[in-house]
């Protein structure tokens, strides 16, 4: 049987839930403390990953290295942070996402200081490679932000929460004028550990996630921490108490990401990252002007902050990836050094925003009890892609421009195709808590029918069993789910139901109302935003036990 979660509930009482919460208190104080300090926290590996191209040609003067020691110092850091991503993800889920940024900022603090007394190359290159290890964790700083922002605030302030990367970035070279002249590279090194020990001290005043809390069965954390935010933007939670999970589910285990309900969107997701990854820091490697043209990437962040809530992630991240794609077989004509400048960071801006928004679907993708480990993978595939570049954008550039774009134009292109594929649409999607497929079956029977034609009828038998009976004619698929509700739900509440299936089957693709009451029986009823076939996500509470399903996850279709 497929897999699910019950809360408790006391069918005589009202609850609500963290995104009700969340959505009801808005964006207050403490999102802002919260996305201000996370984001902060996400600068400084922009710090760190601008370093090394500084840092490279001072040591490779003053201990006569070479190129290929040189390069071996980045791909010792990218190394660390793709092998540390997946594991601090796993402590996210397992162990919470602001004990997980604190480490990780500790790390990177204490090994950054370590790296200004190595007395030789091999010290240097061990030091910033365990400095990549603890980098690796700063990524589920992203994870704290969405999970404290209203949904239709989230995607807006993730991607432009770039300009926190770009502010890093900038403050970097700006250290490096002033001080690498007089001080030199070690006090350079010291002092990019710096707004990393700021920002770990400013983690202790940001709260755990409340959706991790609930999952972890800590309701009463979760419920403290959201009355806080609640009263600091002088409002209320909603009317009720805070529903709690009555079985707690494994956290962190990569073997969900394999769930019927997640394996196609994981198997697109990899390459997906590694490739926008693999396109972004390779044009940066590729571009000798890369530093002081920061406003082109702003402009077409501006565009994707207009067009992701509009168009949706998907359709986004397709344009994005198309444009960088077109802007790449630009820079073959011959046209002026302007023209040419204003292609490359086309390409710089494109990918740099298909980068962001590849966070943005990951995030809403997966549900709390896997969302970190599920980004920590992904994050880990692009820091390969990012060791593996600069083989194509620097060594193959020299050899054939033509070859070189063609490459990562192509690469483009295939992650436009690859969000083409995702089953998925998490534009307006609330962030799921669990796992829709694990459950027991002692509560649910269910059938799944995939040929049904618009015209079908519903039969309702004994134990509220809702069976659908093909018509004569099947002329469209569909995945719709057929629900055995074992409770004393009234024929209302049953009626309620089979009204559901016939507004999907009339709507199709399109999103469906979230919540019906009847006769103390809920059903929440939504699409996934897929394409085709309609796949319909169903919670229905019976005698105050709530069990969510996936209509796609919940048996064998009928042949």
């Amino acid at each position: 049987m497929p897999a699910m979660y019950t809360e408790e509930r006391d069918p005589e009482e009202k609850t609500f839930t963290v995104e009700d919460a969340i959505e009801k208190i808005g964006f207050g104080f403490l999102p802002l403390k919260i996305y201000v300090i996370c984001k902060t926290l996400i600068a400084t590996d922009a710090l760190e990953i601008m370093l090394l191209s500084l840092l490279a040609t001072e040591v490779q003067c003053e201990w006569s290295l070479s190129e290929g020691q040189v390069a071996f110092i980045s791909t010792a850091v990218f190394f660390g942070m793709a092998v540390a991503s997946p594991v601090f993800g796993l402590f996210g889920d397992k162990f919470g996402r602001k004990v997980t940024l604190l480490h990780s900022a500790i790390w990177v603090a204490f090994f950054g200081v370590l790296t200004t007394f190595s007395p030789v190359y091999i010290w240097l290159l061990l030091l910033r490679g365990l400095v990549g290890v603890g980098m690796g964790g700063i990524p589920q700083g992203y994870n704290l932000i969405a999970e404290y922002i209203p949904s239709r605030y989230r995607a807006k302030l993730i991607v432009m929460g770039e300009t926190f990367w770009c502010a890093g970035s900038l403050f970097e070279i700006m250290l490096a004028a002033f001080v690498t002249p007089v001080l030199g590279w070690r006090w350079l090194v010291a002092l990019t550990a710096l707004p990393v020990i700021v920002a770990a001290f400013g983690m202790a005043f940001v709260p755990e996630s409340a959706r991790y809390l609930v999952a972890a069965g800590e309701r009463e954390r979760a419920l403290s921490i959201l009355q806080a935010a609640a009263k600091a933007k002088h409002t209320s939670l909603p009317p009720g108490t805070l529903s709690k999970s009555i079985k707690q589910e494994p956290r962190g285990s990569p073997r969900d990401l394999f769930s019927p309900e997640y394996l196609r969107s994981t198997l697109l997701l990899w390459p997906m990252w590694f490739g926008v990854s693999f396109a972004y820091y390779g044009i940066v490697l590729a571009s000798p002007l890369i530093l002081s043209h920061e406003k082109d990437n702003a402009t077409v962040l501006l565009v994707s902050f207009l067009l992701i809530d509009r168009i949706g992630r998907r359709k986004t991240g397709i344009l994005l990836c198309v444009l960088a794609a077109t802007f790449l077989a630009l820079l073959l004509l011959k046209v002026s050094p302007k023209w040419l400048t204003f292609f490359v960071f086309g390409v710089r801006g494109t990918t740099l925003t298909a980068f962001n928004l590849s966070f943005v679907y990951t995030i809403e993708l997966y549900p709390t009890t896997v969302r970190a480990v599920g980004l920590g993978i992904c994050t880990g595939f692009a820091r390969f892609a990012s060791m593996v570049t600069p083989f194509f954008a620097q060594m193959m550039l020299v050899w054939s421009l033509p070859l070189t774009v063609g490459i990562y134009s192509a690469v483009c292109l295939v992650c436009g195709l690859l969000m083409l594929l995702m089953p998925i649409e998490t534009k307006g999607r609330p962030l799921m808590n669990h796992s829709l497929s694990r459950s027991s079956s002692r509560t649910f029977g269910f059938l799944i029918s995939h040929l049904l034609s618009p015209n079908h009828s519903l039969d309702l038998k004994s134990r509220g069993q809702i069976v659908i009976q093909q018509s004569a004619i099947l002329r469209q698929r569909r995945e719709v789910v057929v629900v055995d509700v074992d409770g004393d739900e009234d024929a209302g509440g049953a009626d309620a139901v089979a009204g559901c299936l016939k507004a999907a089957d009339r709507l199709g693709t399109r999103s469906l109302p979230g919540r019906q009451c009847l006769s103390g029986f809920t059903q929440t009823l939504c699409t996934a935003g897929v394409q085709s076939p309609v796949k319909i996500f169903l919670a229905v509470t019976v005698r105050g036990v709530e069990t969510r399903l996936a209509a796609a996850e919940c048996g064998q279709k009928l042949q």
